[in-house]
């Protein structure tokens, strides 16, 4: 800490939502900070607080840092990281909560949105991945497994890598 310009530590605020599971982890990440001189308010407020709160302009908003889930609905490379990290989606207009901006990161996505060629997509979004890794956007703490149980008598589930179990038109055959 001392090497990085806070020797006596600092105080920070972690929000997230007040769920069970999320809480539990805010508090062991407390935990965790406290251990290098980082002194964490846990703040876990109900979802509706916890989006008006985030969705402050700049000079309102409080977030520090924020403990929240993200899963790109459409499975999209795009849609992973443009709304969090791109400088012209900050909070309230979009949903970049940490205020990031660098120009080589936001060079390389608006690319990646202008591109249709999958292949040069998917090294436009590397190379934008990369330049994230290095600054330290965000750090991901853990990637939910899904589990889905299927039978062979059940028909029309689709089920999504992002989370998504539509059983809308699910129906059972003998």
């Amino acid at each position: 800490m001392a090497e990085a310009g806070y020797p006596n530590g600092f105080k920070t605020l972690l929000r997230g939502v007040a769920q069970t599971d999320p809480k539990e982890i805010m508090v062991a990440i407390q935990g965790q900070l406290k251990q290098v001189g980082v002194d964490v308010e846990v703040a876990a407020l109900p979802a509706a607080a916890l989006s008006a709160d985030r969705f402050k302009p700049l000079e309102e908003n409080r977030g520090e840092m924020d403990y929240a889930g993200w899963s790109p609905s459409t499975g999209d490379a795009d849609w992973a990281i443009r709304p969090l990290l791109y400088s012209t989606e900050w909070m309230p207009v979009g949903d970049n909560r940490s205020y990031y901006k660098n120009a080589d990161a936001d060079a390389l996505i608006k690319q990646g949105m202008e591109t249709s060629d999958q292949s040069k997509r998917k090294e436009i979004y590397k190379k934008a991945q990369e330049v994230l890794v290095e600054d330290g956007a965000w750090l991901m703490l853990h990637d939910m497994v899904q589990s889905v149980g299927v039978s062979n008598k059940l028909n029309n589930v689709a089920v999504w890598p992002i989370e998504i179990v539509l059983v809308k038109d699910a129906n059972w055959s003998n």
